[in-house]
């Protein structure tokens, strides 16, 4: 990586704040093949838990998905770990 080629995550978590607000549960920084991305986890007030993909040189939400609380995975649910929420695998990219 080099200097321009990603924003500070600190000003990413900042401006996502005020559009997206709640808890940040992971952070991640990849490689993707149009260049640097934040993948982050937020948990949302009332359970909502909100993945966001987001261009880390310019801070632009990319993707975003969301899981109500009531979607997610309860104890003895039978969809397999990594399942979406119509219990297929996630796609790879």
């Amino acid at each position: 990586m080099r200097t321009g080629d990603a924003l500070p995550l600190a000003a990413v978590l900042d401006r996502l704040q005020r559009s997206h607000p709640g808890q940040v549960l992971e952070v991640e920084l990849e490689r993707e093949d149009s260049g640097w991305v934040y993948e982050i986890k937020l948990l949302q007030s009332g359970g909502t838990l909100l993945k966001l993909e987001v261009d880390a040189r310019s801070g632009t939400v990319l993707r975003e998905r969301r899981k109500s609380a009531e979607r997610r995975r309860e104890p003895g649910d039978e969809r397999p770990r990594g399942a979406d929420d119509d219990g297929k695998p996630e796609k790879p990219r």
